[in-house]
Order: C-alpha cells, then sequence, then structure tokens
C-alpha cells in the first residue's frame, strides 16, 4: 500500500509540472507561445511561437523562460542594422580613421598595436564614442590623415590634427619637432644646431625636460682619473 501511495505522489507531482509548462498564449518578447511543437529535432519541450513581425518558429521552453529567445532573429537583425548606423558615418572616412585609431591602441590582435597599444599609446576616454570624435576633429579633410601632435602620447583633442601625408612624415617617432624659442625644429636639426646628440636630446626629453631644456642643457664631461 506504501509503494503504492508513493507512485501517486510521484504522478501528481509529474501532472502538476506538466501543467505549469503549459505556456499557451503566453508572450515572451516579441512571440506568443500558440501551441507545443511536436518536431522531433527538439529533444526537450519547445513551443511553436508566432513574432509579431509574422514569422512563426518553434522556441525551447527553456529559452523562452530564461529569455534568451525573444523574437524569430528579427530582433538582433535590427539591433545590428542600428548599431552600424546609429552615427551616420559607417561609411565615411572619418569613421574608419576612429575605427582604426580604436583598434590599433586598446585590440591585442590589431597588427599596428605593438607599436601603439603596447607602448602604453591610447585613446582618452571621450573619443571612445565616434560622435564626441567627429564632434573635436570634424570630418576628415580629403588628403589628410590622423597625427598625433606629441608622438610620446596618446589620443585627445589637445593633442591631434588632421595633417597631410608631408606632415605626418615630418613628425615621426624619429623626427621628432621640437618648439624652441616659438620655432618648430626637427629633432636633427635640433642636434645640429646646439651641437648634440639626437640621442642626448630624445633621452631628455623623455626624462621630463621641456624642449628648451633638453637643447641648453651642457653636457657633463667626464672627469680623467688621474694617473698613478
Amino acid at each position: 500500500m506504501l509503494a503504492l501511495y508513493y507512485a501517486s505522489l510521484r504522478q501528481r507531482k509529474t501532472t502538476m509540472g506538466r501543467e505549469a509548462e503549459n505556456l499557451t498564449g503566453q508572450v515572451f518578447g516579441r512571440l506568443t507561445v500558440t501551441v507545443k511543437s511536436q518536431d522531433p529535432r527538439f529533444r526537450t519541450p519547445a513551443w511553436v511561437c508566432q513574432c509579431s513581425c509574422g514569422t512563426v518558429v518553434g522556441v525551447r521552453a527553456m529559452s523562452l523562460k530564461s529569455g534568451a529567445t525573444r523574437s524569430c532573429g528579427c530582433l538582433n537583425t535590427e539591433r545590428r542594422a542600428e548599431l552600424k548606423t546609429k552615427h551616420g558615418y559607417s561609411g565615411h572616412s572619418s569613421y574608419k580613421t576612429w575605427k582604426a585609431m580604436i583598434s590599433r591602441c586598446h585590440n591585442p590582435t590589431d597588427k599596428d598595436f605593438p607599436e601603439y597599444g603596447a607602448r602604453g599609446i591610447s585613446v582618452c576616454a571621450r573619443w571612445h564614442e565616434l560622435a564626441e570624435f567627429i564632434q573635436d576633429m570634424g570630418e576628415k579633410p580629403e588628403g589628410h590623415s590622423l597625427e598625433r601632435i606629441d608622438n610620446s602620447k596618446g589620443y585627445g583633442p589637445e593633442n591631434c590634427r588632421w595633417a597631410t601625408p608631408a606632415e605626418q612624415g615630418a613628425n615621426k617617432r624619429n623626427n621628432n619637432v621640437l618648439i624652441i624659442g616659438g620655432v618648430q625644429i626637427h629633432l636633427a636639426g635640433a642636434a645640429r644646431m646646439f651641437g648634440l646628440t639626437e640621442t642626448t636630446i630624445r633621452r631628455r626629453l623623455e626624462s621630463g625636460m621641456t624642449a628648451e631644456q633638453a637643447v641648453n642643457t651642457p653636457v657633463r664631461k667626464r672627469s680623467k682619473k688621474a694617473a698613478p
């Protein structure tokens, strides 16, 4: 008799579980459940649903209840399209420049990351939004590219400008431009003018000296050891 009681109890729990799983008429996102699916491809309980766009799909019960599936797929398609076009610059040269800047500074898989992100060159927080970048820099002029004025610093409104290829070439890391007495002088020219080596000037700049200090500070002479 006891065995019969437990069997009856198990059957009652099973029946109650099945009733709880009846999702007919319920709405999950854009999906309205119409009938239980008989599709043998579903190994767990599934339901036939009609999406608000008109498409009919079969969805697993667990996906509906967890919120993992909320449409026939049209919702994700719309979101991707919205993200791609919301700024209005997806096909514009300014967008390509912005995207490349973000990638080389913050994407370790980018081929240029070793020369940028790995060296500590980053993009300011404001410019992680394309709209803010466009607001600060304006649209990219034809024949120009994005240049950092001080190549030891990252990307931001105070350190960037649109530059021609000639201007870019004059401002490479190995050919820095110094401002001395209000005049722009290339590193190589400054070294010749002040009788210093480029390495000496560069090391001084990296130590925190200003351009004026770097070229005007006398070179320390090594003391000669007295002869025995």
